[in-house]
């Protein structure tokens, strides 16, 4: 919760004013639409955008704390999902592995991505997303609303089963 904090330069003592204040200006600076018509290098483009997305994704999780029922006290470990994905089929492709479907419902997932494999029965467990496929064409990263398939690393189908969930966390 602290480094979300950091992101927006903020503090935990700060009103919710000040807070979507400083987001704000955040993404005036770096929003990816202030560099159109500038020439940039690829690699300076791309650290603007995951410097943008991580200020969203900071003050997602803010917003969401303030907002969530809790004691408030320090102590308290709270957690909330920036990526959530239902599992509605599975399939065994030999050895391509284990590849599940369903609809991003939540935030967005990249390749190379741990991510919790949550089970109705059972302990969660860490898996990590190997390939991402939509329409027969592989992507780098899945987004809200888009019905992808995702292949899991060392997983077999029998550990996993229809109505399953795979989130991404952040404390």
């Amino acid at each position: 919760m602290n480094k979300a904090f950091e992101v927006l330069g903020c503090s935990h003592d700060d009103s919710l004013e000040t807070i979507k204040m400083r987001y704000r200006k955040l993404v005036k600076i770096f929003h990816p639409d202030t560099l159109l018509g500038e020439t940039l290098h690829t690699e300076v483009t791309e650290l603007v955008a995951a410097k943008f997305r991580e200020i969203q994704d900071a003050y997602e999780l803010i917003i969401n704390y303030r907002n969530a029922p809790h004691s408030g006290t320090e102590s308290e470990d709270c957690t909330f999902s920036l990526f959530e994905f239902q599992i509605e089929d599975i399939f065994n492709l030999g050895s391509a592995g284990t590849v599940v479907t369903g609809r991003v419902s939540k935030g967005e997932i990249r390749v190379g991505q741990s991510v919790k494999l949550e089970r109705s029965t059972g302990s969660p467990r860490s898996v990590i997303v190997a390939k991402i496929e939509m329409f027969r064409k592989f992507l780098q990263q899945a987004s809200v609303g888009d019905n992808v398939g995702l292949y899991l690393d060392n997983v077999k189908k029998r550990e996993i089963s229809r109505g399953d969930w795979l989130k991404l966390e952040a404390l």
